[in-house]
């Protein structure tokens, strides 16, 4: 497994091609429609999580929601993209996340790209640990980038 680190994915043509598909994530307000039924709210890819992107000069920071939104800041970029995540029918061990952009604010993200609403994708997620995540455009992992980091959540 190759996993792309943050100055690969802006030097490589393939890796923003890659980075397009997940610049699906991104959030700003959501929208009360569905893509289908909303993760159990114990699922592990629930919570706040960071990528790191331009050698850590900006982070992307995605947060899953149990009602199936997710909400990313990346730079000026503000996006809601509806989700739904199923466990892989083949037992290869990921998770395939579906993604559609429903809101932006139409603003760049970390590479300077803007998605269109409505743009519609799927990627495979591995877990790594409970706090670690990467995506992959195949199931072979073999163009993957990440690793997220999950954010602590603090006790207030």
């Amino acid at each position: 497994m190759q996993v792309i680190g943050a100055s690969n994915i802006i030097r490589s043509a393939a890796m923003v091609a890659l980075r397009r598909a997940a610049m699906l994530l991104l959030g700003l307000c959501a929208v009360p429609t569905s893509l289908s039924a909303a993760p159990p709210p114990n699922h592990p890819i629930i919570g706040t999580w960071q990528l790191p992107l331009q050698d850590g000069k900006c982070i992307e920071t995605s947060e899953f929601r149990s009602d199936g939104t997710l909400h990313v800041s990346s730079a000026s970029s503000r996006n809601v993209t509806l989700f739904e995540i199923a466990n892989d029918p083949a037992g290869e061990g990921h998770f395939i996340l579906t993604v559609t952009l429903a809101s932006s604010n139409g603003e760049p993200d970390c590479l300077g790209l803007v998605t269109p609403v409505g743009t519609h994708t799927s990627v495979y997620v591995q877990f790594l640990s409970r706090e670690r995540f990467i995506m992959c455009v195949d199931s072979l992992h073999s163009r993957c980038f990440g690793p997220y980091q999950m954010v602590p959540q603090s006790s207030a």
